[in-house]
């Protein structure tokens, strides 16, 4: 395998799935070149067709095959068609962050790594539970990509919250999120709410791309398609 093909996979492997505009803009190639190397690793069964909506691009997720060559404990990605342009978003952002665009960064978390290192920390925690004092527990709690958001309706159990995006600086976490519909003042207030909880994370970025939404929750608008420019 070359390193190319690695990195490719390794890019893919962030991500539910991703286009080939997004191979493109990460190799910096003609979209025919870009299309060539994504169809090789197909063809190895490293990547396979993503599923997606009718009469849009078609992307590629990799395949558990794929996540074996480059050593990856990640698990298979599921595709949620109702987060279809949202993901595709989110992998532009993760391209920007990549290049710079919201400055020197030290490293940048899609949510499917920060699921995977929760889950991972979570079950040695579990493992040595009898051996942890609750404040060392806590600790590790805080320092968990996840933030615990409490339910408005009795009786229901807190649910764990993620950022599309965590990016790593000096000062600490910055969770990026992206809005490409209103989600309403009150669920975003719960959400900022649970990250400011959270010692980690010291800044939240949200994102949008449409004026509409933009004054709905009073944030900062983006256009995507330049975002990696």
């Amino acid at each position: 395998m070359s390193e190319v093909d690695e990195e490719v996979l390794r890019y893919v492997a962030h991500h539910p799935f991703v286009l080939v505009s997004h191979v493109q803009a990460l190799l910096e190639l003609q979209e025919q070149a870009a299309a060539e190397q994504l169809a090789s690793l197909s063809a190895d069964g490293l990547i396979r067709l993503a599923p997606g909506l009718r009469n849009q691009l078609a992307g590629y997720q990799i395949t558990r095959s794929g996540l074996a060559q480059i050593g990856s404990d990640l698990p298979v990605p599921r595709v949620d068609l109702r987060r279809y342009w949202h993901d595709i978003g989110v992998v532009w952002l993760w391209l920007a962050a990549r290049n710079g665009v919201f400055g020197a960064i030290e490293r940048v978390f899609s949510e499917r790594e920060m699921r995977a290192a929760d889950k991972a920390d979570a079950a040695a925690t579990y493992a040595f539970d009898l051996e942890l004092s609750p404040a060392v527990r806590a600790k590790a709690a805080d320092a968990s990509f996840g933030a615990t958001l409490e339910s408005d309706v009795p009786g229901d159990p807190p649910r764990v919250q993620y950022p599309d995006l965590v990016l790593v600086v000096p000062s600490g976490r910055i969770a990026v999120q992206l809005l490409l519909t209103g989600v309403g003042r009150d669920p975003l207030e719960a959400i900022l709410s649970g990250y400011a909880l959270k010692s980690s994370i010291t800044d939240v970025l949200c994102l949008v791309d449409s004026s509409a939404v933009a004054l709905a929750v009073h944030v900062q608008e983006v256009r995507l398609d330049r975002a990696i420019r």
